[in-house]
């Protein structure tokens, strides 16, 4: 069956993911000329690993979205907030890259993140201990930025190398 099948006779309430993932696949922009390891590295090294927030210009949209299970941060503000929060808990934060895919204008991103907790984190007053944990980040592109993107991170293995148990 094919997904314009799926769509049209969906089975189980799967019209909706459907439709979905056909949106995500019209809105990406596949573009040969677009650099897109290069932009995930300067997110990464200049955004993330050292905290230069002038370069989102360069990398993000206005209207870009960030969602993760239980959150969600619209627009490139959204976001400088979001880390500012994290860099206030652990300011060594660092991200190293195990590996990129780069396919139909999106990428994903499998990291470790590390840092050591030296400010309030979900409730959780600085312990000073150090933490490296997992994820998976898939970023879509759209006009040669990054719109959106996905984020899986192992925080309950975070939470349990920052907790006293």
């Amino acid at each position: 069956m094919t997904l314009k099948q799926m769509k049209t006779h969906p089975q189980n309430g799967e019209n909706s993911k459907n439709q979905q993932i056909q949106n995500s696949n019209a809105l990406s922009e596949p573009n040969d000329s677009v650099d897109y390891p290069r932009i995930i590295k300067r997110f990464v090294d200049d955004f993330i690993n050292s905290a230069d927030e002038r370069c989102l210009d360069d990398l993000v949209l206005d209207s870009y979205v960030y969602r993760s299970p239980g959150e969600e941060v619209v627009g490139r503000e959204g976001l400088i907030v979001m880390f500012r929060t994290y860099r206030q808990a652990f300011p060594d934060m660092a991200i190293e890259v195990h590996d990129l895919i780069v396919g139909d204008g999106k990428t994903v991103l499998d990291f470790s993140l590390s840092g050591t907790h030296e400010g309030d984190f979900m409730g959780l007053p600085a312990t000073g201990r150090k933490f490296k944990t997992r994820g998976i980040v898939i970023s879509r592109f759209q006009e040669g930025k990054i719109a959106e993107e996905w984020e899986i991170l192992d925080v309950m293995s975070m939470l349990d190398q920052l907790s006293d148990s």
